[in-house]
């Protein structure tokens, strides 16, 4: 037969198990970016030659506050869920992409592009 927990029994298993709201997925980050992208009113700056980056250079340049990589860097939501940091290497990490991956939507080799497009780019990689 059950029988229910006393106060003390339920907090010393909260203790050994405490519960975490749920984290987003890898795809759920992304669609977010992009809606951040989307609704930026200003000029979303550039990167040069990010493909190059090694991760201590990524992780010695903080995401410049205007970027794809800067807005994610200052979301709350981003942060709640778990964003540490505002270096590159920090932002990449979190948003789990590869140095290459940002490059597709974060980086000046193709020329100017604007928010619309950086916004497709980005839910190209989340799988939509």
């Amino acid at each position: 037969m059950n029988k229910p927990l006393a106060a003390t029994e339920l907090k010393a298993l909260e203790a050994q198990f405490p519960v975490t709201e749920p984290k987003l997925t890898r795809r759920q980050k992304l669609n977010r970016l992009a809606m951040l992208v989307e609704r930026w009113t200003g000029h979303i700056p550039l990167y040069h030659r990010l493909e190059y980056a090694s991760d201590i250079q990524l992780a010695a340049q903080t995401a410049h506050s205007s970027t794809a990589l800067g807005l994610a860097a200052q979301d709350d939501v981003f942060q709640k869920d778990g964003l540490k940091g505002g270096s590159l290497l920090d932002v990449r990490n979190y948003l789990e992409l590869t140095t290459e991956e940002l490059h597709e939507f974060s980086c000046d080799c193709g020329g100017a592009i604007n928010r619309e497009n950086m916004a497709a780019r980005i839910r190209t990689l989340a799988g939509n």
